[in-house]
């Protein structure tokens, strides 16, 4: 039977849960307040101070900055919350996961979402601390106890007579060890097999068309060109400022993307750890989706990581996973 969690292990849970929920809202609203007269007084008060007088930064340069780590802030804040849920459940992996992504937690979050993060920062040092390390230890080292069967004394049989060889066991216990795979766990890999896989297509030729962007400047000029005869207030500056962003983000989803398909496998194979990963990649689809609900595909993918996350956080779909 395993020990009962910790309370500081249930303090950090809810403290991980609530700041990844704060860090999440308050990159939202970056997001739509960047260009706003308050933020661009903002960072021109920034431009003035310090170090950054010398710096040759322009107010651009830092709104894009601005925007990029707002977005990786909320993707790190929904991986954070759903790796704290099953560390809170005793998995060594996701709390190894969240130390690692600490860092990066204390270096985007606070860039862009100010001190909504440090509450992550706090729960997961509380996840490592004197008293909770020795339940995650507990949790590993307890194993199920097999009974062994009673040692049967040994019959003599009379001379000239032998017992008849034991029976094998019935064909229906056999197959009672392997419980059947539940609807929802099949439905929730086939989805995000399938979205993984559009995503990592759509990002692949998108990535394409970007890098041919930049290696030809006359196509650069015709695209800007052609949305200025669309009446599109685009430059060839802003366009050059923008493409290496977006090229970076195309190939984040092409990775994302080839991830989700290779998970979606395994969690039809019955892997644990793959429905951990397939839960914080839908997790990160999710907030993504958020992020950009502008387009009907963004209602397309954020309904589809929902699916994925009720599928495949629901009970007996964790029970199945169990006893694998």
């Amino acid at each position: 039977m395993p020990a009962p969690q910790p309370p500081v292990v249930r303090a950090a849970t809810a403290l991980i849960v609530v700041s990844a929920v704060l860090t999440v809202i308050k990159a939202v609203s970056t997001l739509r307040n960047i260009g706003s007269m308050e933020t661009v007084a903002a960072l021109n008060k920034a431009l003035s101070m310090g170090w950054a007088k010398s710096s040759h930064l322009s107010v651009t340069t830092l709104q894009d900055l601005l925007r990029v780590s707002a977005n990786i802030s909320a993707v790190l804040a929904a991986a954070v919350a759903v790796l704290a849920i099953f560390a809170s459940r005793g998995s060594r992996q996701s709390r190894i996961a969240l130390a690692v992504l600490a860092l990066p937690i204390l270096i985007v979050c606070l860039m862009a979402s100010g001190f909504a993060g440090l509450g992550m920062l706090v729960g997961i040092g509380l996840l490592w601390s004197r008293n909770a390390a020795p339940w995650f230890a507990g949790e590993a080292a307890v194993a199920p106890r097999v009974s062994s069967p009673p040692t049967v004394p040994a019959r003599t049989s009379p001379p000239g007579y032998s017992y008849p060889a034991p029976l094998p066991p019935p064909p229906a216990a056999m197959s009672a060890t392997q419980p059947p795979r539940p609807s929802r766990v099949t439905y929730s890999a086939v989805v995000a097999i399938v979205l993984s896989s559009l995503a990592a297509i759509g990002g692949l030729l998108s990535g394409i068309g970007l890098v041919a962007l930049l290696a030809q400047p006359d196509l650069r000029q015709s695209v800007v060109d052609r949305t200025q005869a669309l009446q599109m207030s685009v430059s060839l500056s802003d366009l050059n400022r923008e493409l290496p962003f977006a090229a970076i983000a195309a190939a984040v989803i092409v990775i994302l993307g080839l991830a989700g398909v290779l998970a979606g496998v395994l969690v039809l194979r019955g892997s644990p750890q793959a429905r951990i990963a397939l839960i914080v990649l839908s997790a990160i689809s999710a907030v993504i989706s958020v992020l950009m609900i502008t387009s009907v595909i963004s209602i397309i993918w954020l309904a589809g990581a929902v699916s994925v996350l009720l599928g495949l956080g629901a009970s007996d779909s964790a029970e199945w996973f169990k006893q694998r």
